[in-house]
């Protein structure tokens, strides 16, 4: 989203909204809360830790805050515009943004996770956890006494739920790469046939677990 002549974007945001924010003079990224705006005026931050870092937070200091909404990453860059300190009120005062972008935050085309899923091979059934997950495959590991044959290019299912994704889903995959010895399993899986529903489901989860991946603290009141 850009400006459109002298109009102000949209900001696609609520309240409640963990906010990671860059702060121009400090290290690391400081976790808020999106708690307000005066539209075209200036958004409105509870982020008590920030204060940590108060010389930093003088009027006019740049930041680039960055947020998760309706399983889409936002970016954009704003200035600190004031602040209220008191001890059970700790706000921030960002001026509104100029110009809002929708970010993809995944460096790496696979992420890190593990989800409990069930490996289907013919009539077999196996329990086992999904250790990395990217829109085109995952990697699936189990440890089973009775683990059948599987080959490469063998077409397979995994059953699963993906945490803030409702109902259970059965992913058609074919194997790629097969890793096992007696009592382990551990395979490198391509998606198959998937739904274009399905695939938006895993992008969007795959956006909310780069997002919280990324933030360094947990987000506080």
């Amino acid at each position: 989203m850009a400006l459109n002549g002298n109009a102000w974007p949209r900001l696609e945001i609520s309240i409640g909204t963990p906010l990671k924010m860059e702060i121009e003079g400090v290290d690391e990224q400081v976790g808020g809360v999106f708690v307000g705006m005066a539209p075209s005026e200036f958004l409105v931050v509870q982020a008590p830790r920030i204060f940590a870092y108060r010389n930093s937070l003088f009027e006019g200091n740049r930041l680039v805050v960055r947020y998760l909404y309706s399983g889409r990453v936002f970016g954009f860059h704003c200035e600190v515009a004031g602040s209220l300190y008191k001890p059970n009120i700790k706000l921030l005062f960002l001026s509104y943004p100029e110009k809002v972008e929708e970010l993809n935050l995944r460096k790496h085309e696979r992420v890190e996770c593990c989800i409990p899923s069930v490996l289907t091979v013919g009539e077999s059934k196996i329990k086992g956890n999904i250790l990395d997950l990217s829109i085109g495959g995952c990697m699936f590991t189990a440890q089973d006494r009775n683990i059948p044959v599987v080959e490469v290019g063998q077409k397979v299912g995994l059953i699963c739920t993906l945490p803030g994704v409702s109902g259970t889903h059965t992913l058609n995959c074919i194997t790629r790469n097969v890793s096992k010895d007696s009592s382990k399993l551990r395979l490198g899986l391509q998606f198959h046939d998937l739904s274009s529903v399905l695939l938006s489901e895993i992008d969007s989860y795959m956006n909310h677990l780069s997002f919280f991946l990324n933030l360094e603290e947990p987000v506080g009141h």
